[in-house]
C-alpha cells in the first residue's frame, strides 16, 4: 500500500526484496532563547517588575519542558540583563536545575539588546533549530531592535528567524 516513490531502490536491490523508507518527524529540534530584560531606569513611571518575573518565568518554563521532553537536543540561552550570562550544552534532567538557579540571579538593565548576543551566537548551532527572543519590550520595540541589529523576525522569510514573545499580561497572562 507504499507509494512506489517511497521505495528505496538501492537498499531494495540489495536485499532482493522491496523496502520502503520511513520517514519520521523530528521533535526533537534545538532551541535557542534569548532572554532580553530590559527595563527603562527603576526610577521612571514606565518601569514594571513583573514584566521581568514574568518573562524570567516563561523561559525557565521554556528550558524545563526543552530539558524534559526534548533530551539529547541543544539548548542555548542567552539572557541580556545587567550582566550577559549565556548557557550552552545539551537538554536534559540533570541541566535543570543549573538553568533554574541562573535564571533566579539575573537582573534587568536599561541597555539596548547587544547585536552580538543575536546574530553571532551560536555560530556552531544547526539551521534547523528554533529562536525565541522572550522580551520586556512592546513588540514593535522588540522587532525595531531585531531588524537594527540584522536579526530577522519570524514571518519575514528568512533562514532563522526569531519568534518574538513579549511579557505583557496580555500574552503571558
Amino acid at each position: 500500500g507504499d507509494s512506489p516513490r517511497s521505495i528505496h531502490w538501492r537498499t531494495s536491490a540489495r536485499m532482493n526484496s522491496l523496502l520502503v523508507r520511513e520517514f519520521h518527524q523530528h521533535r526533537d529540534r534545538d532551541l535557542l532563547i534569548v532572554l532580553d530584560l530590559w527595563q527603562p531606569t527603576r526610577d521612571l513611571p514606565t518601569a514594571d517588575p513583573d514584566l521581568i518575573e514574568r518573562a524570567v518565568s516563561f523561559v525557565a518554563t521554556m528550558c524545563v519542558r526543552q530539558c524534559r521532553q526534548a533530551r539529547d537536543s541543544g539548548l542555548w540561552l542567552a539572557v541580556h540583563g545587567w550582566q550577559t550570562v549565556r548557557w550552552t550544552g545539551t537538554a536534559g534532567l540533570d541541566v535543570i536545575d543549573v538553568l533554574l538557579e541562573l535564571l533566579a540571579l539575573v537582573e534587568s538593565t536599561p541597555d539596548q539588546l547587544p547585536s552580538e548576543l543575536v546574530r553571532d551566537w551560536p555560530s556552531q548551532a544547526p539551521d534547523a533549530m528554533r529562536h525565541v527572543l522572550v522580551t520586556t519590550r512592546t513588540r514593535p520595540e522588540a522587532e525595531s531592535q531585531l531588524s537594527s541589529i540584522g536579526a530577522a523576525v519570524e514571518g519575514t522569510g528568512h533562514n532563522e528567524p526569531f519568534h518574538v514573545v513579549t511579557a505583557d499580561a496580555a500574552s503571558l497572562g
